[in-house]
């Protein structure tokens, strides 16, 4: 709204007597001018902050975690009982092998409604409470060695984005993180194996360590999707474990999945 004296001269009678009059009205016209020049300016930021668009904060009533089997031994190992009153909004669903190019798949293994043995194995966890078969919110822990670009892990993410969501049209909201990563995101093999060719299935070649490329690609594709779509912090071990297993975490998935379960409790 203009000032009072702005408002005051926009309703001036236009009759004059004398040049001042003259000079008056010029001077309250430039000055309105000038009033609406500013409020021009900054109208397209107040507009695009009241649009802001962001995925839902629920609380939400069936979260499913999709993951490796490298994800149910954190489930396991402090993450679910962590969660305290909200155990029953969680469902899980864990593979063997199961990286971002076998979760787009919408006929994979990785998908089986019901558990699978063997190598390519698949684990459910006890289904939520309420809405197991139409979870809101899906947390998606995604996952390959073996691309190593942005571009990869964006064409990866967002075929696997498109699975899930054809597979779980009620998720209001789908949130993505990596592995958890070695501490300060460093390497735990004392030889930093690089990523490449032939090491999603050869623990040797594995490490925790998240190359910036990764991080990228999962910020572009929430940008994709700003409405649907988030990431998750970058959660880190406490310790590099003893014995070195790939990403197999062993007694420091304890410390880990306190903190993962502590970020959801407080994002019901």
């Amino acid at each position: 709204m203009l000032p009072h004296s702005l408002r005051k001269a926009c309703y001036t009678p236009l009759g004059f007597k004398s040049k001042g009059d003259w000079k008056h009205m010029a001077a309250s016209v430039s000055l309105i001018l000038k009033s609406l020049a500013f409020a021009t300016l900054f109208a397209p930021t107040a507009t695009a902050q009241r649009t802001a668009v962001t995925p839902p904060r629920g609380p939400f009533t069936c979260t499913e975690l999709i993951g490796l089997y490298s994800s149910g031994e954190w489930w396991d190992g402090g993450f679910y009982d962590g969660l305290g009153d909200l155990k029953t909004r969680w469902q899980g669903r864990f593979s063997h092998y199961g990286y971002t190019y076998e979760y787009a798949k919408p006929d994979s293994y990785a998908w089986s409604p019901t558990n699978v043995g063997g190598v390519n194995n698949v684990r459910l966890t006890a289904p939520c409470a309420q809405s197991g078969d139409a979870p809101d919110r899906i947390v998606y822990q995604a996952w390959s060695w073996e691309l190593t670009s942005e571009k990869a892990w964006v064409d990866s993410l967002e075929a696997t984005l498109a699975t899930i969501r054809a597979k779980r049209p009620s998720a209001k909201r789908i949130d993505i993180m990596t592995i958890i990563r070695c501490p300060m995101n460093g390497w735990c093999h004392s030889d930093k194996p690089p990523l490449g060719p032939h090491t999603d299935h050869d623990a040797k070649k594995q490490d925790c360590h998240v190359p910036q490329y990764v991080d990228l690609a999962l910020a572009k594709v929430a940008a994709n999707h700003p409405d649907l779509v988030s990431v998750t912090p970058k959660f880190e071990a406490v310790s590099c474990a003893v014995q070195i297993d790939g990403i197999h975490l062993h007694e420091q998935n304890g410390p880990a999945a306190a903190v993962i379960a502590a970020y959801y409790k407080a994002m019901p």
